[in-house]
């Protein structure tokens, strides 16, 4: 299974307890590996402070990261956020 799936699957608690600190260590590996929808469910969850300390800064770069590789939610949130 990818590893942007187990994350899917922890956030969800899909056949397994739900953790969302889990769902952040899977989804950080596919992100790391250039995967944009992990990169913008990282990003989301650094700025929502779950499964991590909440850090506008890291969801911030998640969110670029994701953008450039053309996420369209991801550029919306750095959009929204620049408003802030």
């Amino acid at each position: 299974m990818a590893q942007h799936n187990l994350g899917n699957v922890h956030f969800s608690g899909t056949g397994v307890a739900q953790s969302d600190e889990l769902a952040v260590y899977w989804w950080t590996l596919a992100a790391e590996q250039g995967d944009a929808i992990p990169q913008f469910r990282l990003a989301t969850m650094y700025e929502q402070g779950r499964g991590v300390q909440r850090d506008l800064s890291v969801a911030h770069r998640w969110y670029r990261e994701s953008a450039q590789r053309g996420n369209s939610n991801a550029r919306a949130a750095l959009s929204r956020l620049a408003s802030e």
